[in-house]
């Protein structure tokens, strides 16, 4: 995954966590911290319409863009601030219901043979990978991502 990809993930899993009744101070405190953090840095940079709505693509994509016109995409601290965010989001339950619009999330794994991930539906990212190591061949296949999760089908 791109570094922008990750980062915005991680930003918009933090703020729809953070921007949450229930979620632990802990992470409502990192993704303020980071938020402030990336204003700072990239006084071009906001947050605003990501925070009105975390899980659209679109709102997504805008950040995505300024991010990368700003020269975000080589920042190795903003990496790991946001890998910083992700892992505590991990941990916490409004954390975990936050990253929920992810289809599947890797991190860490080593497969000593073939991986498939397939027939995935999923209301953001669809398929986040990060250190993973597979020995064998890794198929993704049938992603539907971005568009609000799966369709009605009564509609």
């Amino acid at each position: 995954m791109d570094p922008i990809t990750f980062i915005v993930a991680a930003l918009a899993a933090g703020a729809a966590a953070g921007l949450t009744s229930t979620a632990e101070e802990a992470v409502k405190d990192a993704y303020s911290g980071l938020k402030q953090w990336l204003q700072e840095r990239y006084a071009g940079v906001t947050l605003a319409g990501l925070e009105r709505d975390p899980k659209s693509p679109n709102r997504q994509g805008v950040l995505a863009e300024d991010l990368a016109a700003a020269g975000a995409a080589d920042d190795a601290e903003l990496k790991a601030k946001a890998d910083e965010l992700l892992a505590l989001l991990a941990k916490s339950p409004a954390g975990r219901e936050a990253a929920a619009g992810a289809g599947i999330i890797l991190r860490d794994v080593e497969v000593g043979q073939n991986l498939t991930a397939e027939d995935i539906i999923a209301g953001g990212t669809g398929f986040f990978a990060e250190r993973v190591k597979v020995q064998g061949d890794l198929t993704i296949r049938g992603v539907d991502a971005g568009r609000g999760g799966a369709p009605d089908p009564n509609s």
